[in-house]
């Protein structure tokens, strides 16, 4: 109890220390943040760029009245200052600076105030530029109005120009009161121009029909500088006026406000950084007294856990071994597994076999009994010819050979002979294709060698096995595509199609079927598809066909085990093996391998080797 008792106190004595070493810890770092925060270098930038937003703004208003003056309709004097000062503003609100409680919103009651004025001023700088444009094109062309008056009296004849040279004096008046009024606009000059324009429109009821138009021209320019004028100069009395640069002047204050509280703030926090510095010093030196007391008992620890470890790690080696041995007599008896059922179909094709042994064994023995037969007779023949080597002097030995050759059929032997040699031949390499076949079906891969082989060469060696089970049944159709060699364990995939296409023969009904083999490939894939038109499996049975032990057939004629060792080989070779059915209508099985292991996994398998089976 008393040993718990000093344990529960430690931990909490070491609680309370890491707390406190945090919380001091923290305050330090605050501390040193907040003193460490040199910002006059951003009250500097921000002065600056407050500093080039008031250049900005004297260079707005100057091409203002420059474009109050100026002949040429060229605007974008007026619109380039505001777009820098947009960019610059931009910048300037980006600054982090310090602001108080207080002072923040002073802050942004002082750039809400100078969004306002700017605002303000490019709607009035807008406006300037319309009526100005209006009142510029006015003014250059009274000029041209002017000359075309001046063409028409001048195309007169002497006493006729005598005549109207009162309204031309009145009318070249009229031109210099309105360039007047555009330089100086007062209301007397304004009261000259509207008595001119009465005058003109008096005068141009007695001119000829050929000054109408000029004269028109001319009175509406000069109406529209009397009506413009007074607008454009009430737009620049306007823009003047927006407090602009009192608005950024009001910032620039503001900003030197804050900058001196911040350093004022910032001294403070030296001050109170030094304080917890000196408590932290302490604090690590009393750290070290308690470090140094308990490396003894850490080192008294990890002697106890490194002997702990130590057995532990005998005891997990212990175990890793008999799940080493679990795992090798399992994959021993999967092996045996697998190759039970190999022997249970070569049990179940053995009826089968034996048939297509017998049918070549038959004829073989056949033909040479008649090879015997002919051999005997060729003997007799061969024993007349040495016979009749001794009568060769008596008359007419040859008319007893071509008897003898006559009766033995001799010129028939030597035509039948060759084919009974050919015959037994192709039944001899039958039996020896279909003994071959059986060997490499039946041979046990206890060695689990991996090998690049040809798919197509083993469906065909399989179908030659399997071809007394499918005689009388079912008709095979190959639709085969050139394949890579693939790298596998090549018995087990000949286990799986044989599983699949006595599967597919044993669908069949009464009828005579068909059963369709294709391959191709597909990227780093192959696959292979068995297709019947059988009675197909119903659709509750196809979720469970792969599984071990399940099989639809009568108790005694399957194991169950067909479709689920040709589901793990599949597996084994890191492919896919799937079912489509449509019930009395047939059945598809799809298997797709990949063409490498490597590629398939990232890991090659064990035991490879380059040979091709």
């Amino acid at each position: 109890m008393k040993r718990l008792t000093r344990l529960y106190r430690r931990r909490a004595s070491q609680l309370l220390l890491g707390l406190m070493t945090l919380f001091l810890a923290s305050t330090l770092v605050f501390l040193y943040l907040k003193s460490s925060r040199d910002q006059t270098a951003i009250y500097t930038q921000s002065r600056d760029l407050i500093r080039q937003l008031q250049q900005l703004n004297a260079q707005w208003d100057s091409e203002v009245l420059k474009a109050r003056i100026a002949i040429t309709h060229d605007y974008d004097p007026l619109v380039m200052p505001l777009t820098e000062m947009t960019r610059l503003w931009a910048q300037l609100e980006s600054r982090a600076t310090d602001h108080g409680a207080t002072d923040l919103s002073g802050w942004q009651a002082g750039q809400a105030a100078y969004q306002a004025a700017i605002q303000e001023k490019a709607r009035l700088v807008d406006q300037f530029k319309t009526h100005n444009a209006v009142l510029r094109n006015s003014l250059a062309f009274l000029p041209t109005a002017e000359d075309d008056i001046q063409a028409q009296f001048n195309s007169m004849d002497d006493e006729r120009r005598l005549q109207l040279q009162d309204v031309a004096t009145d009318t070249y008046d009229l031109l210099l009161s309105s360039l007047e009024f555009a330089q100086v606009t007062s209301d007397e000059r304004a009261a000259d121009i509207l008595v001119g324009l009465g005058k003109l429109a008096i005068n141009k009821q007695s001119l000829p029909s050929e000054f109408q138009a000029p004269v028109d021209t001319l009175s509406n320019h000069i109406s529209l500088i009397l009506r413009e004028q007074p607008v454009v100069n009430s737009l620049l009395e306007r823009i003047a006026a927006v407090p602009v640069a009192e608005r950024l002047d009001a910032l620039t204050t503001h900003l030197n406000q804050d900058q001196q509280a911040a350093d004022l703030v910032e001294h403070r926090y030296h001050r109170y950084l030094l304080v917890f510095s000196t408590l932290l010093v302490v604090l690590l030196l009393y750290l070290a007294v308690r470090l140094q007391r308990s490396f003894a008992e850490i080192n008294r620890v990890n002697r106890a856990l490194q002997s702990a470890n130590e057995t532990l790690e005998q005891l997990v080696e212990q175990r890793t071994q008999a799940l080493q041995l679990e795992i090798n007599e399992r994959k021993h008896l999967e092996s045996q597994l697998v190759q039970s059922e190999k022997l249970a179909s070569l049990g179940q094709l053995a009826a089968g076999v034996a048939h297509e042994i017998n049918n070549p064994m038959g004829f073989i023995s056949s033909n040479l009994s008649t090879l015997e037969r002919y051999f005997n007779q060729l003997q007799q023949m061969l024993e007349a010819y040495r016979h009749s080597e001794a009568l060769i002097p008596q008359q007419n030995p040859r008319d007893r050979l071509d008897a003898l050759r006559a009766e033995l059929e001799l010129d028939f032997l030597k035509e039948d002979i060759p084919l009974l040699i050919r015959e037994s031949k192709d039944g001899i390499g039958r039996v020896v294709q279909i003994v071959k076949d059986l060997k490499n079906f039946s041979r046990v891969d206890n060695d689990q060698t991996w090998q690049f082989a040809n798919l197509q060469h083993g469906i065909d060696s399989t179908l030659n096995i399997v071809a007394s089970e499918l005689k009388y049944k079912a008709d095979v159709i190959k639709h085969y595509t050139p394949l890579p060699d693939i790298e596998c364990l090549a018995s087990q995939l000949n286990q799986v199609v044989m599983n699949l296409v006595i599967n597919a023969a044993q669908a069949m009904g009464p009828e005579r079927g068909t059963i369709t083999i294709s391959n191709g490939v597909d990227g780093d894939t192959v696959w292979l598809q068995v297709t019947d038109n059988g009675c197909g499996i119903a659709a509750d049975t196809v979720q469970k066909i792969f599984d071990p032990f399940f099989t639809t057939k009568p108790v005694g004629e399957g194991t169950g085990l067909g479709l689920s060792l040709s589901y793990g080989i599949v597996k084994k070779h890191r492919g896919n093996i799937s079912v489509s059915s449509e019930l009395g209508k047939g059945t598809t099985f799809r298997v797709v391998l990949p063409i490498r292991q490597t590629a398939a996994q990232g890991t090659p398998p064990k035991n490879r080797t380059a040979h091709r089976s």
